[in-house]
């Protein structure tokens, strides 16, 4: 027996023909999906590979900056006395540009850190406080309109023991943070560290101490706060009265510093041992940009008889 359909086959040809449109549309939409994805995900490893390849560039630059730096210290051919009249001192602020359109630039700031009272020193050979460096200590914060009992937690931060002084901090104090650290209860690695001691970051320390130093202060480079901590003899007057006489020529010895006016012989005999017309530390710091990109370099550099070491080196 013949069935025959009921089915008009023009309407089953119209159908099939749309089912095919839909199936068409449906990878027409898929390809250009994926061709819309992956031109996005190409945009952004373009734009990734564009950051990394400036960024590159900003960091040469602020490399650049710190080896010119390393290169005018090694070059100073007064390496016995230092001060502001030296190339490297010269050199620190200027802005180096670079191509026309001003695309890449330079800039960058030299500290000596022999200017700076030296923390790891409040230790001594036994690894115990030494009561004369704590003295400086506590002048140094006097000078500073800080709080002295900011003295406490950095001696309890460098002593071995974990005995903890009236507003000090130990290692109980460190553990109870939201991020809790140990205390060093030695001298400090870096600078970096101050900012790890209870109430350091607040207190605007940073640029009158130092670990990188061999102990002794400048005299030539020395603030007038840092100067203070010498003596309780060494007034802010007479602190003022050495640098208005370093403003006018370096102090070439030790000795020299006796010509100022106001100091005596025996301000000179107590504090001669602690302080230097040299320099045996500097930190760096040059800041690199290219385009909108910017790479940050911080170096300290140590130099004994005339050779320049490298001792740190970070980027951010």
């Amino acid at each position: 027996m013949t069935v025959i359909s009921s089915v008009n086959p023009l309407k089953r040809l119209q159908d099939e023909s749309g089912t095919v449109l839909i199936v068409t549309l449906l990878i027409v939409v898929t390809l250009v999906t994926l061709t819309v994805a992956f031109t996005e995900e190409t945009s952004v490893e373009l734009h990734l590979a564009g950051y990394a390849r400036d960024s590159f560039r900003a960091y040469q630059a602020a490399r650049s900056g710190v080896h010119r730096m390393l290169d005018a210290i090694d070059r100073d051919e007064s390496a016995e006395v230092d001060g502001f009249r030296d190339g490297w001192a010269d050199v620190s602020g200027n802005v180096l540009s670079g191509d026309p359109a001003h695309e890449v630039s330079v800039t960058g700031i030299v500290s000596d850190e022999s200017g700076k009272f030296n923390l790891n020193f409040l230790l001594n050979a036994e690894g115990e406080i030494d009561p004369e460096r704590e003295q400086q200590l506590y002048r140094l914060l006097r000078a500073l309109a800080v709080d002295e009992n900011l003295a406490a937690p950095i001696l309890d931060w460098l002593d071995a023991d974990d005995i903890e002084r009236m507003n000090g901090a130990e290692n109980a104090y460190y553990q109870n943070l939201a991020e809790p650290y140990a205390c060093n209860n030695g001298p400090f690695p870096t600078s970096g560290q101050f900012l790890r001691v209870k109430g350091f970051a607040q207190a605007g320390l940073m640029d009158y101490v130092t670990v990188y130093s061999d102990g002794l202060i400048n005299i030539n480079t020395a603030s007038r706060e840092v100067l203070q901590t010498l003596s309780e003899a060494l007034t802010p007057l007479l602190a003022d009265a050495v640098i208005a006489f370093r403003e006018t020529a370096d102090f070439i010895t030790v000795e020299d510093l006796n010509q100022v006016a106001g100091m005596d012989a025996t301000l000179f005999n107590e504090i001669k041992d602690r302080i230097s017309v040299r320099s045996a530390a500097f930190s760096i710091e040059y800041e690199g940009r290219y385009r909108n990109t910017a790479a940050v370099i911080t170096a300290v550099a140590t130099r004994t008889q005339k050779k320049v070491s490298l001792l740190y080196w970070r980027v951010d």
